[in-house]
């Protein structure tokens, strides 16, 4: 072997030697970490050690023995394990050894659960859009689930670390699915003014907006989505929306079309196109899509609804036979109802069809109970 290969050798063997030695002990305390987590798992039960929880400060393991002096990385785990007893100044105390993210997270929760929420801040603020983020995504599971209150408390801990866009967004839905519109409306706002690109939160402002009545608010809202998202035919179908709440016959029926061109099958789609040529007084246009409407959706009642609405409006135009014709397609969706009973029957009186009243009649009569049955037209003859 030649002197520079042996050099070589020798060169390589100092360096390896030089990386075990400064890399053994971290190894070594990362073994001893993981080793303690696996104690304390085994104590206190399933643990996530990045302080997840029902709530914030649930309390897990409220009978936790005392913790015994510890030193670097040990002292995170008994940190934790301070947090889940309960007991946040001990907690505080141990994790003041590490600046680890962990360990920042940790103590900053300890000291919010104590109570302190500015010294909380101040711990988390080098990782605040990760604890943030953390927080978020805790309350969407909680929100997943219908934890409702429970998620609204981690989206209001991660509203305070650092306020987002999305996390507005999702304080907004849970405030949504509470019912308290007015305040998830206010969230949407939010969402918006931190983030003004975000198509979604524009489409529910619109749609929280629309609810409360507040129309123009939610066509401005509904507009600036579609510029952002022009193929989205949810959004379209939200603007159509608002244009039939603001009885723009012409250009709801413009959105109602785009919907239909992006997604034939939708059902409210179809729905709101069939309604609004109804409402612009072109009954026999209108047909293919209230039928559509039918055709796409599950619901034997909302099959029946679509038809009687379609019905009623041949019968005002004086198309009696086609809402005879409807009327009869409906019962078959709903042949217990009286009301499409009765419905059927006044069609037949208002052409004068006596003998089919009848039949339909006594056909109902073998059906329905005495005191179910609505009493039978008059008609002419």
């Amino acid at each position: 072997m030649s002197r520079t290969r042996i050099w070589l050798v020798l060169f390589v063997g100092i360096v390896v030697l030089a990386a075990l030695i400064i890399l053994l002990p971290g190894i070594a305390r990362a073994m001893a970490r993981n080793r303690a987590a696996l104690d304390l798992k085994s104590q206190v039960g399933t643990l996530d050690l990045k302080g997840a929880s029902e709530r914030p400060c649930a309390i897990l393991a409220p009978n936790a023995n005392d913790l015994p002096t510890c030193a670097g990385d040990e002292c995170y785990l008994q940190g934790v394990r301070a947090n889940l007893g309960g007991d946040w100044v001990k907690a505080a105390d141990l994790l003041k050894m590490n600046d680890d993210a962990l360990s920042l997270y940790q103590r900053g929760l300890a000291s919010w659960c104590n109570g302190n929420q500015a010294q909380a801040l101040a711990v988390w603020t080098p990782i605040k859009e990760l604890v943030s983020e953390r927080f978020m995504n805790i309350g969407y599971i909680e929100y997943v689930t219908k934890q409702y209150n429970v998620a609204l408390e981690w989206l209001d801990l991660a509203d305070a670390v650092y306020p987002t866009a999305r996390n507005m967004g999702l304080l907004g839905t849970v405030y949504e699915n509470l019912g308290d519109l007015p305040r998830a409306l206010q969230y949407y706002k939010e969402a918006v003014q931190l983030d003004p690109t975000n198509a979604l939160s524009l489409f529910q402002a619109a749609n929280v907006a629309l609810e409360l009545g507040e129309k123009g608010a939610a066509r401005t809202y509904i507009e600036s989505a579609l510029r952002i998202a022009p193929n989205n035919w949810l959004y379209w179908q939200k603007y159509g929306d608002v244009l039939r709440a603001q009885e723009n016959w012409g250009a709801a029926e413009q959105a109602y079309r785009r919907v239909v061109t992006l997604n034939p099958t939708y059902v409210h789609g179809n729905g709101g196109l069939g309604y609004v040529l109804v409402q612009e007084g072109r009954i026999a246009d209108a047909r293919p899509y209230i039928l559509a409407a039918v055709q796409y959706t599950d619901s034997a009642v909302e099959k029946a609804n679509e038809l009687l609405f379609y019905a009623n409006a041949a019968s005002h135009s004086g198309d009696h036979a086609t809402a005879i014709e409807i009327l009869t397609q409906a019962r078959m969706y709903v042949p217990n109802s009286p009301g499409f009973l009765n419905a059927l029957l006044v069609e037949y009186a208002a052409v004068g069809e006596c003998t089919q009243m009848q039949q339909v009649y006594e056909q109902a009569q073998k059906q329905f109970l005495s005191d179910q049955l609505p009493p039978m037209p008059n008609c002419p003859q």
